[in-house]
């Protein structure tokens, strides 16, 4: 019975993904559930409240999915890869800019249509790209579109004539007319190298770019006038970035406590690094998503510096803003996400409304520079704990309803052929060649060994029997790591037992104190109690932390039975019992 439901499923499949789908002439909507009318989520208008974010950053509602090929590596990228492609330890998608701050509240004041470029639909050529995003966006009520590096074509695969535009000013990216803002919508992101730039007589490079790569947006190029070592903004658009709300003292006297001791001669980075390290690393700021406001009758960002000096992402972004301001260097805020959670199974990042964000770029030494004044860790921490209960359940989830989405809701006749048609029939009209060659002869004239047509055969057949050894030797890899992994863990759970059984017995580690440190202090109060021997575990156990932790060591479940029984004797004994 097991045997016929395979067997049936099987042929079920076959005829699924192989019968033509000639009812479909067009690519149905990623979910047809999610259509006009869904509920938009706030912070990514034209016009900001602050503490507008602080709304979503608890929600695990879906943002949009992302899958970011590296084409140069010929795969899709991972966490630790944003930092090489883009120049931030995480990625940040890109989303709205403002640049006009007035009680408590940022605006967009670009609107000149000259502004404006249309993106070609046409790729770039492939030695100038250097990621490929393919977005599912969820409806946010807005025609901004999110992207990661720097967009330099757009292409709408469910309306191929649809293209984007791109702000030259400060490179927001919306969508065309045709491609509602109620809807879910997908499109791609070819992001280029940003010394280049496509229009109307091909690639050629942005006037004033200074050719640097360290991520942040040189959007604002075509505006620029000066030598190309160090372009200036036009007058328009510093003022435009400079505008002021009026008196902050606040705001006047964290920029002066920030830069305390510096000489005039500090260069603009400098300066604004200075600035950005006061907000995030002097411990004088927390992060937090309470919105509660101590003196209403003040602005806002007042209210943060000087009262309750802990807030969320987006008074981080303003603070800094305007300290940039304040020391006469145009700034402006960016809204969008930073990070997601990468699906193992379908290679995408899946961002949630808590992913949202706010940074800052200021034009510093002749470009735009990107700067996060939110406490890193912090914000990673609150992220995590908004996230699902049960991720890895959330993931497979996630995983399954892709593949469901992809192969079967979305599976059209032209998708069909390219993913499964093509590549059968070549490998059929291949084999059918070689084995006619083969055994009839090249001319027809009936059998003889054909030479080239012997050794293309024999060369599938070797083909067919590497294949099954790769898969033979990808499953042993496979549950060899599996294995490896399970020991890390086992060892990781076993410091942190330890740690948790210091903790009852008085010992509690530090937050700045090293595993090492920890022990060595927890070995040398308990060194009278449960003598030498005992005493060692601590350090022994750091260090078997240490190997398994960064070195890559895995421990043998022989070693983690023998330190678990350490740690039980140590535990009677610190007890009192024999």
């Amino acid at each position: 019975m097991g045997t016929l439901a395979a067997v049936a499923v099987i042929v079920g499949l076959t005829i699924f993904f192989l019968t033509p789908r000639t009812w479909l002439s067009r690519r149905p909507p990623i979910d047809p559930s999610r259509t006009a009318g869904a509920a938009a989520f706030t912070g990514f208008t034209g016009e900001v409240r602050l503490g507008a974010l602080g709304e979503i950053l608890e929600s695990n509602e879906p943002a949009f999915d992302v899958e970011i090929e590296r084409p140069r590596l010929g795969r899709s990228l991972e966490s630790n890869d944003a930092a090489e492609v883009f120049g931030t330890e995480e990625p940040l998608f890109r989303g709205r800019t403002l640049d006009h701050y007035e009680q408590g509240r940022w605006s967009d004041s670009g609107d000149s249509r000259s502004d404006w470029l249309t993106l070609s639909h046409v790729p770039p050529p492939p030695s100038r790209i250097t990621a490929i995003e393919r977005y599912r966006l969820r409806p946010i009520g807005d025609e901004v579109l999110f992207q990661a590096g720097q967009a330099a074509a757009v292409t709408f695969p469910n309306a191929d004539s649809a293209r984007s535009s791109k702000r030259l000013s400060d490179g927001l990216l919306v969508r065309p007319k045709a491609v509602s803002a109620t809807t879910e919508v997908e499109y791609v992101v070819y992001s280029a190298d940003p010394s280049a730039r496509y229009g109307s007589i091909g690639w050629s490079r942005l006037p004033g770019w200074s050719g640097q790569g360290d991520g942040s947006p040189p959007d604002a190029a075509d505006g620029l006038k000066g030598d190309a070592s160090r372009p200036e903004l036009p007058e328009g658009l510093r003022l435009r970035y400079l505008q002021s709300p009026g008196e902050l003292p606040a705001v006047a006297a964290a920029a002066t406590d920030a830069l305390a001791g510096s000489t005039e001669r500090t260069s603009e980075r400098a300066t604004a690094e200075r600035l950005t390290s006061y907000l995030r690393d002097s411990g004088r700021f927390g992060y937090s998503l309470d919105l509660s406001v101590q003196d209403p009758t003040i602005d806002a960002v007042e209210d943060f510096l000087a009262n309750k000096r802990v807030g969320h992402c987006e008074y981080f972004a303003t603070a800094l803003a305007l300290m940039l301001r304040e020391r006469d260097i145009p700034s402006r805020v960016v809204t969008g996400f930073k990070g997601g959670d990468l699906n193992k199974t379908t290679r995408r990042f899946e961002v949630q409304q808590r992913h949202a964000h706010a940074w800052v770029e200021g034009f510093v030494d002749g470009r735009w520079r990107t700067f996060d004044a939110t406490p890193a860790a912090a914000r990673t921490q609150s992220v995590a704990e908004s996230g699902p209960r049960f991720a890895r359940l959330a993931n497979l989830v996630n995983g399954v309803e892709f593949i469901w989405a992809e192969y079967v809701v979305r599976m059209s006749l032209e998708r069909q052929r390219t993913a499964f048609g093509r590549p059968l029939r070549d490998a059929w009209e291949t084999f059918r060649l070689a084995a006619t060659r083969f055994v009839s002869g090249p001319n027809g004239s009936g059998w003889q060994f054909d030479a080239k047509s012997g050794a293309l055969a024999a060369v599938i057949l070797l083909a067919l029997v590497g294949a099954a050894w790769a898969a033979r030797g990808l499953f042993a890899r496979t549950w060899r790591r599996r294995k490896e992994s399970r020991a890390r863990a086992s060892a990781v759970r076993f410091w942190r037992r330890f740690v948790r059984l210091a903790a009852r017995r008085g010992v509690i580690r530090g937050v700045a104190e090293t595993p090492s440190e920890f022990a060595a202090r927890a070995a040398q109060a308990w060194r009278p109690t449960v003598g030498e021997e005992l005493a060692a575990l601590p350090i022994s156990a750091a260090s078997e932390f240490y190997a398994v932790r960064f070195g890559g060591a895995a421990l043998s479940p022989e070693r983690v039975s023998q330190l678990s029984a350490s740690l039980d004797r140590l535990e009677a004994r610190l007890s009192g019992r024999t």
